[in-house]
């Protein structure tokens, strides 16, 4: 998962290393962090994006007006929940993270739980 404000993609020349990533199993997240001075924040015309469509990737916009700032990076903790629902060594139990900092600093340090559910199929 990448955190960043995307300024290394901006150029024509960034590419992923596609063989490499789909070979070792990795799935890119990126999520942007708009700036104030952004005039492209959704990547129009650059190749990293098409690179991260042929690996499976995602590019995700974060939004700046969200009351609870995990849920900008929802489609990370559903994808952390989908692996440990087919993972046979971990099928059907909880996955911690390791502490980090309370957002609002209300409990200092705080932790998140990921457990798998089951797929319905309507």
């Amino acid at each position: 998962m990448v955190l960043t404000d995307v300024g290394f993609a901006s150029s024509e020349n960034v590419t992923l290393p596609e063989t490499q990533l789909q070979t070792a199993g990795v799935k890119v997240l990126i999520y942007k962090l708009p700036q104030a001075n952004d005039n492209n924040v959704y990547l129009s015309n650059i190749p990293l994006l098409g690179s991260l469509c042929r690996i499976g990737g995602t590019f995700e916009v974060i939004q700046e007006d969200l009351d609870n700032p995990l849920y900008a990076i929802k489609s990370y903790f559903s994808y952390l929940a989908s692996t440990h629902m087919v993972a046979p060594a971990v099928a059907g139990k909880p996955l911690w993270t390791s502490l980090y900092l309370d957002f609002d600093e209300i409990s200092k340090y705080i932790t998140t739980v990921t457990f798998p559910g089951k797929i319905l199929q309507l």
